[in-house]
């Protein structure tokens, strides 16, 4: 009988995928501008953006919340998306090494205004022009009440969620985006009390850090609501919705006719 040549095609196969992987990651540890004479250059401002956001913030008085958008010098990618290093100019050739400056960036305040009901505002993706260091848009933060960014960008025109949990695979991704972020005292005993501002889930991981009386009010879907915002070419507004959980705490609490335990009172005071 012949003997099939699957297994051995399926090996090599393989094997040349294994090769390339390799090769792309020695060519995103190698590859890297260094370039002399192209020095670190301050962006310039787009006279004509194009690419507005629309950017739409509910908070309580109790949160100072301020957002603003970080630009950086570019970066190049590996064959399989992966790695690179930052550049002015053409590539170079030179292992990254130890003391080499971080990757620059500039962060631009958001100007906010309230409009009765929300604070509103808008950003350019393209609020630089790239010039010789291909300075790019990297993401929205916040800036208090702490420094976070609240976004995962991506510069491709696909039409694709990064988050595909709900979907069972691939879905279309809206337009407009929304993010629901809780702020609170970090419950983690290694963070030692400090403000965070992230999921709700993450506050639910730990007993006694939200009140029963609150998480009931809140429906499921609310509750693993992710908290960042996807920003992909075609996105043109973003809604970010904040919460003060040691207020509401207290609210849902009181409105059932409770106060506030010392226990939960100390951690989200």
């Amino acid at each position: 009988m012949k003997e099939s040549s699957l297994p051995k095609t399926i090996a090599i196969g393989f094997t040349v995928l294994a090769v390339l992987f390799v090769s792309a990651l020695i060519g995103d540890a190698v590859r890297r501008n260094t370039s002399p004479d192209i020095p670190l250059t301050a962006p310039q401002r787009n006279p004509h953006p194009a690419e507005q956001v629309k950017l739409r913030v509910m908070a309580p008085p109790s949160l100072d919340v301020r957002l603003g958008v970080e630009y950086s010098v570019g970066t190049w990618l590996g064959t399989f998306g992966g790695g690179g290093g930052r550049y002015c100019g053409p590539y170079s050739s030179r292992m990254s090494q130890v003391g080499d400056p971080p990757l620059t960036s500039i962060m631009v305040p958001v100007a906010l205004k309230w409009d009765g009901s929300a604070y509103e505002g808008v950003f350019y993706i393209d609020h630089y022009l790239p010039g010789d260091c291909h300075w790019e848009f990297s993401g929205v933060y916040t800036l208090s009440p702490v420094k976070d960014f609240v976004s995962l960008y991506s510069a491709q025109p696909i039409k694709y969620n990064f988050d595909t949990s709900g979907s069972h695979g691939i879905y279309d991704q809206s337009a407009d985006q929304s993010a629901e972020r809780w702020c609170g005292t970090d419950p983690a005993p290694s963070q030692h009390g400090r403000v965070v501002c992230t999921s709700l889930s993450y506050f639910t991981g730990y007993p006694g850090t939200v009140a029963d009386e609150l998480l009931a009010s809140i429906s499921t879907e609310r509750r693993t609501h992710f908290d960042l915002v996807h920003i992909l070419p075609y996105t043109k507004s973003i809604t970010l919705r904040f919460h003060d959980l040691a207020a509401e705490n207290q609210a849902a609490r009181l409105a059932h006719g409770k106060g506030l335990s010392p226990l939960s009172e100390g951690r989200n005071r």
